[in-house]
C-alpha cells in the first residue's frame, strides 16, 4: 500500500534524468500481452498456448521437490532495493497478491 510518505519518497529518489511518467506509462503499454497479440509479432503465435488468460486460483500440486540456498555462516539475510518502485509497479503488485490473497493463497 502506498502512503503519503512512500510517495514523497518515490518522488525524492527519482532521478532527474528518469524518463517522465508519461512516457514510462507509454512504454509499460507497448509491452503488455495485449499489444504483443495485436502487433501480428511471430513470437505472440509460438507463446500463445503457454500462458493462460487467467491466473490459476490454486497453487500447483506439490511435487516433493524443495531447494535450498546454503548461506556461508554467519552472514545475514538483507533485503536491498536500488531504486523504489514506481507507484503503478506497487499497485500491480499489491493488486496481485490481494488477488491471490481473496483467492486463499
Amino acid at each position: 500500500m502506498v502512503n503519503a510518505t512512500t510517495a514523497s519518497a518515490d518522488i525524492s529518489a527519482r532521478p532527474k534524468s528518469a524518463e517522465p511518467k508519461s512516457a514510462r506509462e507509454e512504454r509499460f503499454e507497448s509491452q503488455s500481452w495485449d499489444a504483443l497479440r495485436e502487433s501480428g509479432n511471430p513470437v505472440y503465435e509460438t507463446v500463445r498456448d503457454i500462458f493462460p488468460d487467467k491466473n490459476p486460483a490454486e497453487l500447483p500440486a506439490d511435487r516433493g521437490v524443495y531447494h535450498e540456498i546454503d548461506l556461508t555462516p554467519g552472514t545475514k539475510y538483507c533485503v536491498t532495493r536500488r531504486w523504489p518502485l514506481p507507484r503503478d509497479q506497487v499497485k500491480a503488485i499489491d493488486d496481485f497478491f490481494e488477488n491471490r490473497r481473496q483467492a486463499g493463497h
